[in-house]
């Protein structure tokens, strides 16, 4: 290759450089730098003395952060006794249940090319029996979360100075009938089984000999049912397609249970093998506009699932012929 031909090959590259920069940005294509970069601490206070044992840890997002890496120690970082998080975040929020003590913590952002330093704040936390002040975090199943198994494992975090924990399950909402007479419990795990399809809520109450908490409470659905199968529209099966994209469509039955999403998957074989699939992708919508380049025959399958991971069978597999 001559040295003219380097040269030539050096400005097409350098000037399609300059298009995708012109195009989309510097931003778009290169990360911010967040060394020297600062991260503003919102919550709580740096050097704050309570007596709430559950703290949220809150800071400004950083523009150009992709993740935030929290640090909770106790009593500091120079002395470390215990570690109560060590944890990477991508939102700008995390809420720990504490004891009593003297604690530190730290944060820092990330990215994919640097960071920023930790930036330090203590606090201490006094002792105290009045729970009523005090919030219980609850930790599963999380709020509105759809489930398909026939035992649920409800758990929270404990708090300091309760000795009794009392766990209801209601049927709908808060003011709904009790499905479980209050069960009183040491522990911070309750098994809960035998209940119907349906919509609940569960609240957890801490107790000690003075004082209890509010309840605390979250909503689950239980859904065992599986979705109907749906029924493919287009493109007919067996029929010729022309053009690119293709558009694919197909109904879905309607659902009571959870919400509903589909799995499509194309491929060049009749038996989907792994090598020749063309489309493995699941979606909230009942089409797709498919980008084929090569002509030849396909062939294509949907499911439904619901939110609680029930599914449907295949439909009956269609084939399709492209040709441009």
């Amino acid at each position: 290759m001559t040295m003219k031909h380097l040269s030539l090959i050096s400005k097409i590259v350098g000037s399609g450089l300059l298009f995708i920069l012109m195009f989309y940005g510097c931003d778009d294509i290169f990360e911010k730098d967040l060394s020297g970069k600062k991260i503003v601490l919102l919550a709580p206070s740096d050097s704050l003395k309570t007596e709430l044992t559950t703290t949220t840890f809150w800071w400004e997002k950083l523009d150009g952060a992709l993740s935030y890496n929290l640090q909770v120690v106790s009593p500091s970082f120079n002395h470390v006794e215990k570690i109560l998080a060590d944890t990477t975040v991508t939102v700008n929020k995390f809420t720990l249940t504490l004891y009593p003590g003297k604690f530190e913590w730290r944060i820092k952002a990330l990215n994919g090319s640097s960071q920023t330093a930790y930036f330090l704040r203590s606090m201490e936390v006094d002792s105290t029996m009045d729970l009523q002040k005090q919030e219980l975090v609850l930790k599963t199943p999380n709020d509105g979360s759809a489930l398909n198994a026939s035992k649920i494992i409800l758990q929270w975090y404990k708090l300091y100075n309760a000795t009794q924990y009392r766990v209801q399950v209601k049927a709908t909402d808060w003011s709904g009938s009790n499905v479980i007479s209050p069960v009183f419990t040491n522990y911070d795990t309750l098994s809960v089984s035998s209940l119907s399809e349906g919509t609940y809520v569960w609240g957890v109450q801490a107790l000690n000999e003075s004082s209890s908490s509010n309840f605390f409470t979250r909503k689950f659905t239980i859904d065992r049912t599986a979705p109907s199968t749906p029924s493919l529209l287009l493109p007919a099966d067996r029929g010729t397609v022309t053009q690119s994209p293709v558009s694919l469509s197909w109904t879905r039955v309607t659902d009571s249970g959870t919400t509903l999403t589909d799995s499509i998957v194309v491929a060049s074989d009749t038996i989907f093998s792994s090598g020749n699939i063309k489309l493995a992708k699941r979606i909230d919508a009942t089409s797709y506009s498919l980008e084929i380049k090569d002509k030849g025959s396909y062939f294509w399958k949907v499911k439904t699932i619901d939110a609680a991971g029930n599914q449907s069978s295949f439909t009956a597999v269609r084939k399709f012929t492209v040709q441009f």
